[in-house]
């Protein structure tokens, strides 16, 4: 799933002249950790939108001018899980998304071994296939595990609501509970998997961490330095890397900031850890104006 950059983030990053083509630019995981939840498009959820039948979708391209069509998560993947998370436990329900059968289920540690062993078990049984992993408590008890798992590379999004109503019917445990979710995402529209930690981004230096900008501090004695920081979501650093170096080629104040640190005796790395820095400053408080974070009182 790709998401849009708001108009005014491409000519704050990159500077005048250097766009090529006038599309829309995909943003990506980046969006999910903006401080409020993004607008989605409405007409997805329009009358008219629901009125047909999405069908499957895997190769369905919508003519230029058509209607899009409500793309859900059943027509998209094979299998969804969903995962109960508790401080000592995590229980794992895997379902085929088409037809919502219930596979194969099972609980892990929440130790480092225990979780591994979880990420195993999900490639294992979904053949390392496109798999959405719907998670119950993200920010909390899951949120060792939602971090590991993204890091791995898997689909990862908050786990729905599961009513009231479901829970009476089916009784309660960890993996019914699981199951739960699960069959409650099967239904979810495609562009829900995006999801945002509101509050989690509460800064512009909170920004830069999550994307491994902000330089870590490696001093000795008298001496003041700063090391590389290799953590945070390593794809949008690549992002912030690139911008970077097309800045540094071609953009006159970039060069001109470039030509200044060199003359003072910065290299090209602490140069480039420099830009990576203020571009990041630039894109959180883009994006930030763009979208505000919603009042929580």
């Amino acid at each position: 799933m790709k998401m849009v950059a708001p108009r005014g983030a491409l000519s704050e990053i990159c500077p005048s002249g250097l766009r090529s083509g006038a599309g829309p630019v995909p943003l990506g995981g980046l969006i999910r950790s903006l401080p409020g939840p993004l607008q989605r498009n409405l007409a997805h959820h329009s009358p008219a939108a629901r009125a047909h039948s999405p069908g499957r979708r895997r190769h369905d391209v919508s003519r230029e001018g058509s209607t899009p069509q409500l793309a859900i998560v059943a027509d998209q993947y094979d299998f969804v899980i969903g995962a109960d998370t508790h401080a000592a436990s995590h229980t794992l329900a895997l379902i085929t998304a088409g037809t919502g059968a219930v596979g194969q289920q099972a609980q892990f540690p929440t130790s480092p071994s225990g979780l591994r062993r979880a990420v195993d078990w999900i490639e294992r049984h979904t053949h390392q296939s496109p798999t959405p992993i719907v998670i119950d408590s993200a920010g909390s008890y899951g949120a060792t595990f939602t971090e590991q798992l993204s890091a791995t590379g898997l689909t990862v999004a908050e786990a729905p609501d599961v009513a009231a109503t479901t829970r009476r019917r089916r009784g309660k445990s960890d993996a019914v509970d699981a199951v739960a979710m699960a069959q409650a995402a099967r239904s979810l529209d495609i562009n829900e998997l995006a999801w945002s930690h509101p509050g989690r981004v509460r800064s512009e230096a909170a920004f830069a961490a999550l994307a491994g900008a902000s330089p870590l501090p490696a001093s000795s004695g008298n001496t003041t330095h700063y090391r590389l920081n290799r953590g945070g979501d390593r794809r949008l650093n690549r992002a912030l890397y690139t911008v970077a170096l097309v800045r540094m080629g071609h953009d006159p104040r970039t060069r001109d900031y470039v030509t200044r640190r060199t003359r003072e005796g910065r290299t090209k790395r602490e140069i480039m850890h420099s830009l990576k820095r203020y571009i990041s400053r630039q894109l959180f408080r883009t994006l930030n104006g763009t979208h505000p974070a919603t009042s929580t009182t």
